[in-house]
């Protein structure tokens, strides 16, 4: 709800701020918020909140972009098994009650 609140710049809920909302939302001028425009509304509210997040871990993954060649199939198959690793090691951290962070053996 914060987010939704941060993003449609909601401070006081007064009369001014919901129309603003409103329009700002109902892109097409219509009158009435309809689903794609919800989803727009939503999708904003989620890159908001994790945007940083996001960028870092597409950098992280998708890093070992050079040019316009982008990723042949053996490195995204690369990068896969490592994130496989990654996700593996957590849940046998987080099943012995760790955070999933620690280096593997």
């Amino acid at each position: 709800a914060r987010g939704i609140a941060e993003v449609l710049g909601m401070e006081d809920f007064c009369d001014a701020e919901v129309e603003r909302a409103f329009g700002a939302v109902d892109v097409d001028g219509n009158g009435v918020i309809d689903e794609e425009e919800a989803q727009q509304l939503l999708e904003d509210v989620y890159v908001a909140a994790y945007g940083r997040q996001i960028e870092t871990q597409r950098n992280k993954f998708f890093g070992g972009f050079s040019g316009d060649r982008g990723m042949s199939r053996e490195k995204l198959a690369a990068k896969l098994a490592v994130l496989q690793r990654e996700l593996e090691g957590r849940g046998v951290a987080a099943a012995a009650g760790g955070d999933g962070d620690a280096a593997p053996a």
